[in-house]
């Protein structure tokens, strides 16, 4: 089956996206690692995050990004988390 990057399709619909929702089994820092960009113009992010797949620095690290983003931390059920860019809720 072929992937392709966020960029790619954001390049290939010719959209930008404003919401992402991610559940990647372990790959959330590898991803906003990658895609600081895309992370810096969203506004809002539900992901799954799979702490148990990361040492406790990874996760404040995980955090850091979040906020160094702009977004923060509005709720979470214990493994889902939903972040929202500072002033949109």
């Amino acid at each position: 089956m072929p992937v392709l990057s966020i960029d790619e399709i954001r390049k290939k619909c010719a959209v930008d996206f404003s919401v992402l929702q991610m559940d990647i089994e372990g790959g959330e820092l590898d991803f906003l690692r990658e895609n600081s960009d895309l992370v810096g113009k969203i506004r809002l992010l539900i992901f799954e995050f799979h702490r148990g797949y990361f040492s406790q620095h990874d996760c404040g690290t995980i955090e850091s990004l979040l906020e160094n983003a702009g977004l923060s931390k509005v709720d979470s059920d214990g493994r889902t988390e939903v972040w929202m860019r500072s002033g949109e809720h």
